[in-house]
């Protein structure tokens, strides 16, 4: 039978360092999980999307990888610059396209998962684009 003395308890409530410790090391193991369930994930989805938009890019940085080969040294750097932030650019509103189209088609996917008991969330597309436009400026 657990002990009930007040000195028993008063001793116990005067070592909280462990128990914040055992808090710290939970709270720390739900955030390592929730990454690696979850934002893992979106950050592949963000780095498939923007292997997408490299494999077909915009006219703009065609015209310039092509203009590079004949700038000098310096100038070459900064067009590297410019067609990674026009990449960038182009992969976030590639991924705004089709959270946009995602959304117009929301009452057709919400009718057809009403049998699967899975309801799309609106503001939850728009959160996961978020993630992915942050994970791509980040290089993460």
């Amino acid at each position: 039978m657990p002990s009930s003395d007040l000195g028993d308890v008063l001793q116990f409530l005067n070592t909280i360092n462990p128990i914040v410790s055992d808090m710290a090391s939970a709270g720390e193991t739900v955030r390592k999980s929730f990454e690696s369930n979850y934002l893992q994930k979106i950050y592949d989805a963000a780095k498939s999307e923007k292997e997408k938009v490299k494999k077909n890019p915009s006219r703009e940085i065609t015209m310039l990888r092509a203009f590079k080969n004949y700038a000098a040294r310096d100038t070459a750097s900064r067009i590297d610059n410019i067609i990674s932030t026009l990449t960038l650019i182009d992969t976030i509103r590639s991924i705004n396209t089709k959270i946009s189209v995602q959304q117009k088609e929301s009452p057709q996917i919400q009718s057809a998962s009403k049998d699967s008991g899975v309801q799309p969330n609106r503001q939850f597309t728009e959160l996961t684009g978020i993630i992915m436009a942050l994970s791509l400026i980040s290089g993460k």
